[in-house]
């Protein structure tokens, strides 16, 4: 390894460096390779200025512990870390894709809607840093990565990084040598460059300086030297954002002037607040942003009922498609042709035609037929009455109750042919045996018998037919 620090193709604590990635203030960071695992990861290697302090290494390692136990989608896992040959290092999830100041200087500012959707996950892993005691103290563009989604079925991802360089809220002593300042000027809250103790709410005034930076472009805060920027950050109001970009709406400027407050306490209670604050505050500008309604074409009536197809609804009030022909065209029929609902395909599109009801009447008139023709066999026309009464009237009962619980046609048909030859029978039976041939009683059965198998054959249903 060099004296001015690891190089491509060095080791370090397992790890084969590949290649540098980028540089900061707190150190260098190089793409590595795990030399056991395989794995592919950001390896960040502290300055040597600020591990020659044993005061730095020591809270360096216990503090790269404690943000290894974050849990969160926003927040860049930590692998490993460690040091060796007295060079520090720390083992990071590799996020192949730009960091926010990079996005930042290609489009000069992002719009309105996107800084709340990249800013959030931000806002979220700070806030559970913050109740695990935890300050990440660099809250900056150059520390939000913004990874490209893998496909067109992934989502954008943001992730902030740099937490093994974080401090406890409840340590009094300072991470780096005394008068060494840790942060990024730009982005410090003024009691942080006051060198006052620090906790969440100093991480929220800098997440307001970037979202200040996102909407308009420009830090709240900015100069050619230190001193101004920390000037401004410990004295100056800040510029309202409308000022810079006088299309904000008026509602953004109490917003941000709450998260850039100078007292601590009169900040937001939580960076997911102040996200919130400038969701409710763009609400307007988002809306704006829709087009306007075109002009609203006449409805078409409703087309008549009929007796194929149920009422169609109204048509809905909408506006013609440019370029496309209005009224839409119709079917060359009205209404359109109604599916197939009849079981037979040789009658697919139309409804069976409705046949005759089956009636109780013919099985009534049948019974009636057999109780007649058991008066005109018994009684006075028998010498004695015997087995022929029975004989006559029994079959006719019986083809009544058969007819009156029947529904098909078959069977409808069979019984009332049936009880037609029954009532012939009726009056050659009771010619035969009676002492008065063709009485009133054996004709009148045979009527009813005949009458009877007529209103079967009428009242029995048939198939249907197709319509015309």
């Amino acid at each position: 390894m060099s004296v001015g620090g690891p190089t491509p193709g060095d080791e370090l604590g397992g790890y084969r460096i590949q290649a540098v990635i980028g540089r900061g203030g707190m150190g260098v960071v190089y793409r590595a390779e795990h030399m056991t695992l395989g794995r592919t990861v950001a390896l960040k290697v502290v300055a040597p200025e600020l591990a020659a302090d044993p005061g730095f290494r020591e809270r360096f390692l216990r503090e790269a512990r404690l943000a290894a136990s974050l849990d969160h989608p926003a927040i860049i896992p930590v692998h490993d870390a460690g040091e060796e040959r007295g060079v520090l290092f720390i083992a990071m999830r590799l996020v192949t894709g730009p960091d926010l100041g990079t996005v930042l200087r290609g489009s000069g500012s992002l719009p309105t809607g996107r800084t709340g959707d990249v800013l959030a996950p931000v806002a979220s892993a700070l806030d559970v840093a913050h109740r695990r005691g935890l300050v990440h103290r660099d809250v900056k563009p150059g520390n939000i990565l913004v990874e490209p989604p893998a496909d067109s079925n992934d989502a954008e991802r943001v992730f902030l990084t740099d937490f093994g360089l974080t401090k406890r809220t409840d340590s009094l002593t300072a991470i780096t040598r005394t008068g060494m300042f840790v942060g990024t000027l730009q982005y410090a809250a003024p009691e942080q460059i006051r060198g006052e103790p620090v906790d969440g709410r100093s991480d929220q005034y800098a997440l307001a300086c970037v979202v200040f930076q996102c909407v308009t472009g420009r830090l709240p805060f900015g100069g050619e030297s230190d001193v101004q920027m920390m000037y401004g950050h410990l004295s100056l109001e800040p510029p309202p954002a409308t000022s810079v970009r006088p299309d904000l709406p008026a509602g953004l400027d109490p917003v941000l002037a709450r998260g850039l407050a100078k007292a601590p306490g009169e900040r937001f209670p939580s960076c997911m607040d102040l996200i919130q604050g400038l969701r409710e505050a763009l609400a307007p500008v988002r809306t704006r942003l829709v087009p306007p309604p075109a002009a609203v074409a006449p409805t078409r009536p409703a087309p008549p009922p009929t007796p194929f197809a149920p009422p169609m609804p109204a048509a809905p009030s909408v506006a013609p498609i440019p370029g496309a022909p209005w009224p839409p065209p119709q079917p060359a029929t009205w209404p359109p042709p109604q599916p197939a609902t009849s079981p037979w395909p040789e009658y697919a599109g139309s409804a069976p035609a409705p046949g005759p009801r089956a009636s109780w009447k013919p099985a009534l008139l049948v019974a009636l037929a057999g109780i007649l023709g058991l008066v005109a066999v018994s009684g006075a026309h028998f010498d004695e009455p015997g087995p022929g009464a029975a004989l006559l009237a029994g079959p006719q009962l019986i083809l009544a109750a058969l007819l009156a619980i029947s529904r098909g046609r078959a069977a409808r048909l069979t019984w009332s042919g049936l009880a037609a030859l029954t009532g012939v029978f009726d009056v050659v039976v009771a010619a035969g045996v009676s002492e008065t041939p063709f009485s009133i009683e054996a004709v009148g059965a045979a009527v009813l018998a005949l009458a009877g198998a007529v209103g079967g054959f009428r009242s029995a249903p048939g198939p249907a037919k197709p319509r015309a």
